[in-house]
């Protein structure tokens, strides 16, 4: 836009070079994404106006006076930013001595010109902001004067960040909140867990312009649930809205979290999850996405339950989060699952822990490598999940929507794991013991023939225990959600198809093998093994897709999805056998070695990897 005559105070003057052109763009985009009105003579000065009249109003009626130095500046002998200098100086003389008007910035390693500014002093005695040594922390320092905090923060809501060792990623974070003016309505506590590298220093960096970004020291290392207890002495609201360090809150409308704040107030609810919708750049990431999608959208829509409170973000009621924190272990892998847990069994009622879809959604990280994918899901998702379950006392007798859920969680997840891994040890036997039948050694020929009759008895076993299992978990599911039958066929229709995955393919040979008179033993193994592998993928896919079409997602976005899901079967299938194996195995072995006891009981090692 624009203007000969600008409105008074209404934005920032910027004084520059020819030369640097292109960094005061970059700073002028920067301070107009954060709602900040800058006044630049290649934009705002009209064509045929008389430009020197023009830069001189605008000089005396701005707000602020940005004067970017550099070392073209200090090469230069004559240019029109001096007269610029010369206009901005007698407006300063006339400001208050308090007032921060007059703002200088160094582009590039460059010295503030020594000019006089009156009373004996000179710009070299204002305070200047480099943006050469620091470019964020620089637009951080300027945004504090420029946009001074002036609204009454909230009284009803905090933000906690606990973190540990992220740097390189808290600042981003913080950056993202002031963006989105976070700081000017809640109270932003960061407490740092005893980290090892910069995260500390990083995040004050940017915090210290804003009193209301916090930044404190959790000491010795406590893991996550030390770092929260220590930055919930610092809270005096209500309500705490909870993220993590690599994770952001995003509102579909201004005030979306006041509005939750307001419902949660009324109904007396404990906490609340958020649909977790993380942006996603490579194949992997998007897979990832499209698994969050599925088990954090998808299953708490058919199953009406919260899931996991998960550390990217959840907004919990204060009172109700230390009475949490109070029975907590205080062991990191699993940390979130367990706060879930207990907060469902210690609060009488099960719908005082909800789900919200619309009002936010939060985004975080996806691991961008197998490697830390793999690490993530054995060392933290899935050990977690072991200890959640199983050292949570009560937690398999409770009853409501979240006491079936976790009983649900454990028998599919934990129960079942063995006969998973047995179905997939099934099919391998199997086409190896077909292989080898088609050449076979006449002398082994019988011995080939019993072999295969004990492999069939112990398919048969697995799949009638697994049977078992199922059985058991609509059991859990009755005693549950008793009388309320609409829940209980909601239950069976989730369990049913996922439960099958593992054992679809031996039903296969049934419908399709015997049906058409044709027995597994003469049958040729790769035909064996193709419909079998065949027959998995395809019912697979097929959940998968159930799934995304009762996503909350747009409709308009689900073909896209559908197609992604193609790719699905293939990632449960490798997160199921490998990293859930290697973390399932990894748990045991360390309560063998007596690792898993609460660290306030004993003495604990503090973690070297970020949270």
């Amino acid at each position: 836009m624009q203007r000969n005559a600008p409105n008074p105070g209404s934005y920032v003057f910027v004084s520059y070079l020819r030369e640097d052109s292109e960094a005061v763009g970059r700073l002028c985009t920067e301070l107009r994404s954060h709602g900040v009105d800058v006044w630049l003579d290649k934009d705002d000065i009209v064509p045929g106006s008389r430009w020197k009249q023009s830069i001189r109003i605008a000089i005396r009626q701005g707000s602020f006076f940005i004067a970017c130095f550099s070392e073209a500046y200090d090469r230069r002998g004559r240019s029109y930013m001096n007269e610029e200098l010369v206009e901005a100086i007698e407006v300063l003389r006339q400001q208050p001595e308090d007032r921060s008007w007059f703002i200088p910035v160094k582009l590039s390693a460059c010295k503030i010109p020594n000019r006089s500014i009156g009373a004996g002093q000179t710009l070299d005695d204002l305070d200047y902001v480099d943006l050469h040594a620091d470019w964020t922390a620089g637009v951080i320092r300027l945004l504090s004067v420029i946009q001074p905090h002036k609204k009454k923060l909230s009284e009803a809501l905090s933000i906690i960040i606990p973190m540990f060792n992220e740097e390189g990623v808290i600042g981003p974070t913080l950056m993202e909140l002031v963006k989105k003016r976070f700081h000017d309505r809640y109270s932003i506590i960061v407490c740092d867990d005893d980290s090892t590298d910069r995260s500390m220093d990083e995040a004050r960096v940017i915090a210290t312009p804003y009193k209301s970004i916090r930044v404190i020291r959790n000491t010795p290392n406590g893991c996550k649930v030390g770092a929260i207890k220590t930055a919930l002495r610092q809270v005096d609201t209500p309500y705490v809205l909870m993220i993590d360090a690599d994770s952001m809150v995003n509102e579909t409308a201004e005030g979306s979290l006041d509005g939750l704040v307001n419902r949660m107030r009324d109904r007396d609810l404990t906490a609340m999850a958020f649909k977790i919708r993380p942006p996603a750049t490579n194949l992997l990431e998007r897979l990832q996405q499209l698994e969050y999608l599925l088990f954090t959208d998808s299953v708490r829509r058919i199953l009406g339950v919260a899931g996991c409170l998960v550390g990217q973000g959840a907004l919990w009621k204060v009172e109700d989060l230390k009475m949490v924190l109070r029975r907590h272990t205080g062991i990191f892998e699993g940390d979130d699952l367990e706060s879930t847990i207990l907060a469902t069994m210690l609060m009488p009622q099960n719908d005082r822990v909800v789900f919200e879809t619309r009002k936010v959604i939060v985004t975080t990280r996806l691991k961008k490598t197998i490697r830390e994918l793999v690490r993530q899901r054995s060392y933290i998702w899935d050990i977690g999940l072991l200890h959640a379950l199983i050292d949570t006392p009560g937690i398999l007798t409770q009853r409501g929507r979240h006491g079936a859920f976790f009983r649900s969680v454990f028998i599919t997840e934990v129960l079942a794991h063995p006969f998973r891994l047995l179905g997939a040890f099934d099919l391998l036997i199997m086409f190896l013991y077909r292989l080898a039948w088609n050449f076979p050694p006449e002398p082994y020929s019988s011995f080939l023939y019993d072999f295969q009759g004990k492999i069939l008895d112990i398919i048969l076993w697995t799949r009638m225990a697994y049977v078992a299992l199922w059985a058991l978990n609509v059991l859990s599911v009755v005693y549950a959600e008793w009388p309320s039958t609409r829940r209980i066929a909601s239950w069976i229709a989730y369990l049913t198809p996922y439960m099958a995955a593992a054992t679809i393919y031996t039903c296969a040979w049934w419908f399709f093998f015997v049906g058409i008179d044709k027995s597994i033993v003469t049958m040729p193994p790769y035909t064996w093994w193709g419909r079998s592998i065949g027959m998995l993928y395809l019912w697979w896919y097929a959940f998968c897709a159930v799934l995304i079409l009762v996503s909350s997602e747009p409709w308009r976005q689900k073909p896209r999805l559908l197609v992604r899901g193609l790719l699905m079967p293939f990632y449960y299938a490798f997160l199921l056998l490998i990293p859930r194996t290697i973390g399932y195995s990894a748990y045991i072995w360390g309560r063998l070695r007596g690792r898993y006891v609460p660290h306030n009981q004993r003495g604990r090692k503090p973690r070297t990897a970020a949270y």
